[in-house]
């Protein structure tokens, strides 16, 4: 279903899927059902888990240093061009980008969004071609936030678990995935089929209050780094042209009282490597 306007142009109702248009005479009132996904100019609407999505948005304020800067973790890094989902029950913002290493933003493909948040990217595959002792590196991060403060919620990142799993779809090693689980109080995202293998910890090169560190958890990660080269090898595979990855973050309820935990959102983006 696809409307005219911005999502937040459009109101709706909890007992009934009741879709209102606040601008009159544009796209009026609509009930519906069996509805899984709506659009609009500037977003995407997931009906099932109350989730909206945003293909190429700002960060929220809390996530980061200053409108300047950027998140917490650099300098001069754009809080522009991330693919977004707001947990509007949870009042939870997930975000996921990529960019070039020292470089602008990766922009999404042309038409590459997808009806259920989806974001597709293609960049160039190959490394910067250090040598030891020196890392090389992707020519390309991605960036990651995890913001429970959303619309000054008080939730924290200990409130719920979360999750990225990375999968390369096609490639030297398609089909081979890991994922990695946040530990809230560190920061740091652990492979959980081989523990050694870890991201993060990090997060904060710009100074923090206790409150959001307790509520954030955003870094920036190359493929270059061991928690990559340990599960998808050396670069010469892993950074090679016709490599798909797909990035999935995820948002869970905790598991309690013999209730298993229950997907809340997520947000999922496509790189291709050219």
């Amino acid at each position: 279903m696809t409307y005219t306007g911005h999502r937040d142009g459009h109101g709706d109702d909890d007992t009934h899927l009741t879709i209102a248009d606040h601008i009159a005479g544009r796209d009026g009132t609509d009930t519906l059902k069996n509805v899984e996904f709506l659009h609009f100019n500037d977003a995407n609407f997931d009906v099932g888990l109350n989730v909206t999505h945003f293909g190429n948005a700002k960060l929220d304020s809390l996530a980061l240093f200053s409108d300047a800067n950027g998140p917490y973790w650099g300098s001069g890094n754009p809080a522009t061009g991330y693919n977004i989902a707001d947990l509007n029950e949870q009042d939870v913002q997930l975000a996921l980008k990529f960019h070039l290493r020292g470089g602008p933003d990766i922009a999404p493909a042309p038409n590459g969004v997808d009806l259920d948040g989806t974001v597709h990217y293609a960049t160039a595959g190959g490394n910067d071609g250090l040598a030891p002792p020196q890392t090389a590196h992707a020519l390309w991060n991605f960036d990651y936030v995890v913001n429970t403060g959303l619309n000054g919620s008080s939730g924290r990142l200990n409130d719920f678990d979360f999750k990225l799993i990375i999968t390369e779809t096609s490639g030297n090693l398609a089909g081979t995935s890991a994922t990695f689980q946040l530990d809230a109080t560190t920061h740091v995202w652990t492979n959980v089929a081989s523990p050694a293998s870890h991201f993060g910890g990090d997060d904060f090169a710009h100074p923090a209050t206790s409150a959001v560190m307790s509520q954030i958890a955003e870094n920036s990660e190359n493929f270059g780094f061991g928690f990559a080269t340990s599960v998808f090898g050396s670069l010469a595979n892993s950074a090679s042209a016709g490599t798909v990855y797909d990035f999935q973050l995820e948002a869970f309820s905790h598991a309690s009282h013999g209730h298993p935990a229950a997907l809340l959102g997520a947000v999922h983006d496509v790189l291709t490597l050219v």
